[in-house]
């Protein structure tokens, strides 16, 4: 059985080699937003905004909880020999500007400004349901009333 890892183990830019879905794999560490990515060019997974120069990444925690979960990631071992800053890391990647980190930055906020807006739509259509509920219930409850009123009125004549 190899080493169990805590979230706090993982560091951006740190060196690693693990068993990738079956695929062996080595590469960077990357943590973004809470997550932690397995940056490498052997195995597509969940994509990190920076893959640290690597084709792919793979991501080792929940999404939605944030929680180490190691989805289909066995042997995984890390290096405590290379870690970098992510101001170094802008540094030694040419293909990776400032400029370029600001745009993922706006994308990113965009789409959850977008997840908001969509939130918000989906909660206000329920509550336009509901209350077509509560007045199709109130609709109905009238008719019986109607039809209870009609029938008495049917009996007296």
């Amino acid at each position: 059985m190899g080493t169990t890892y805590k979230f706090e183990d993982f560091k951006s830019g740190q060196g690693f080699k693990a068993i990738i879905d079956g695929v062996r794999c080595e590469g960077k560490v990357q943590v973004e937003y809470g997550d932690i990515y397995l940056c490498q060019n052997e195995k597509n997974g969940n994509p990190c905004v920076d893959k640290l120069g690597y084709q792919y990444s793979w991501v080792i925690t929940d999404l939605y909880t944030h929680k180490l979960e190691m989805f289909s990631t066995t042997d995984l071992v890390l290096f405590n020999d290379y870690i970098l800053t992510p101001s170094a890391r802008l540094e030694i990647k040419t293909d990776f500007t400032l400029e370029d980190y600001l745009r993922s930055e706006v994308d990113k906020i965009e789409s959850m400004h977008e997840y908001s807006v969509a939130t918000d739509s989906i909660r206000a259509m329920i509550d336009s349901f509901n209350q077509n509920k509560e007045l199709l219930q109130r609709e109905a409850e009238l008719v019986r009333e109607l039809e209870i009123v009609r029938n008495t009125l049917k009996e007296r004549n």
